[in-house]
Formats: structure tokens, C-alpha cells, sequence
């Protein structure tokens, strides 16, 4: 029952000057610093590709919040639930699924986003929160909605390039198309584990 997708292009961001697609697929973005992390998680799927000229997609996002270590905007477009840490899983997948749902009777869907997930592992059901979120990538992945997903770490990523293996604590990692791994000095290193392909950028360029 959810609304059918307008033409408004290809879903992404412009990483290194290449368009990045997120159509129909899951992000993570992951990073010691809660705003440089809440900041790329907002931009990813926030435009697209047109006939070669980048416009904002239009539409509504469903932010669903499991932590304070959110630095987004709660404006008009945007729609936010919150996870409660004693709920199931199911009645957590069930929350977010009914809550897109009935926003896709009266608009788009531009985006699903979801975090901090770091605060899953405190979670009652933590281990049935990770398999809600496989459950949740193969929902939206078919419905071509983005699902971006953010999470904060302790660690400090020093090194230049940091192996996709520094993100295995990461709640989400596996789940994740595309990892965005954000560092210090705002340099952020991308894996596009769909591609099997890495490269390195600055937040801002």
C-alpha cells in the first residue's frame, strides 16, 4: 500500500564527484563524533540525479530515533518516531513499518533513517533488534526506499585508511550496502561493499 515513486531521478550524493546511488538501498555511516556522523547521514538521499542536473527529491523522511546522539532537524518534512530499549522486536519493526506506511498513503517516502544504533547493545533485546534490522533492509530495499542508518563509536579512527574490519563492532555493518566511515579532520572513507571498492574524501568537499 505505499505510495508509488514519483520520476525525480536517482536518489544519492555526490561523493568525490561521482554520484553515489542509495536508491533502494542500506547506508551506514559510522563515526566517533555524533554531529559529523548526524550531518552525512542527513545528506545522503536528501537529492538526486535528473537528466544530469542534481534537485532535491521531494517527499517526507521518517527518522526513527534509539538514542539522544541525534543532531537532526525536526522540521515539516521530516516524521519522528522513537524506539523504546524494553520494546520487542517486532513490536519495534511493527512501529516503523505502520508509521511509513500510513505516511505513504498521503505522500513520498524520501528516506528512512535510523539511529544512534550504538545504543542497541544496551537494548533488552539487542540481539533481536540486529535481525529487525535485516528485516527491515529487505523491506525497504524492495520497496526502493534509502534506509540510512547511523551509529556513534568510541574509537578514533588515526589511521588514513581504515580497513572495513575496524567497523566490525559496528550493530549494522553487515547489513550495510555502502559504509561511510566518518574520521578525523572530517575525512570520511567509503565502502561500497556491493562493489567491492573503497575510496577517501573530505565532508565539505
Amino acid at each position: 500500500r505505499f505510495k508509488q515513486q514519483p520520476a525525480q531521478g536517482n536518489r544519492g550524493y555526490k561523493f568525490q564527484g561521482e554520484w553515489l546511488s542509495v536508491e533502494g538501498r542500506v547506508a551506514l555511516v559510522y563515526g566517533s563524533e555524533p554531529t559529523l556522523v548526524s550531518q552525512l547521514a542527513f545528506q545522503l538521499g536528501r537529492n538526486s540525479l535528473l537528466d544530469e542536473s542534481i534537485i532535491e527529491f521531494s517527499g517526507r523522511d521518517l527518522l526513527v530515533t534509539v538514542s539522544g546522539n541525534c543532531v537532526f532537524g525536526a522540521g515539516p518534512e521530516v516524521e519522528v518516531i522513537t524506539g523504546s530499549p524494553y520494546a520487542s522486536a517486532s513490536r519495534f519493526l511493527e512501529g516503523i513499518l505502520l508509521t511509513a506506511e500510513k505516511m505513504a498513503q498521503q505522500e513520498v517516502v524520501r528516506r528512512v533513517l535510523l539511529g544512534d544504533l550504538s545504543s542497541l547493545r544496551t537494548w533488552l533485546h539487542a540481539e533481536d533488534m540486529r535481525r529487525a534490522l535485516d528485516v527491515l533492509s529487505w523491506i525497504f530495499r524492495n520497496l526502493k526506499i534509502p534506509l540510512i542508518l547511523f551509529e556513534t563509536t568510541e574509537e578514533k579512527f588515526a589511521e588514513a585508511h581504515p580497513s572495513v574490519a575496524s567497523v566490525g563492532r559496528s550493530t549494522s555493518a553487515s547489513t550495510a550496502d555502502l559504509v561511510f566511515v566518518v574520521q578525523k579532520h572530517k575525512r570520511i572513507t567509503l565502502y561500497d561493499q556491493s562493489a567491492g571498492r573503497s575510496f577517501t574524501r573530505y565532508l565539505g568537499d
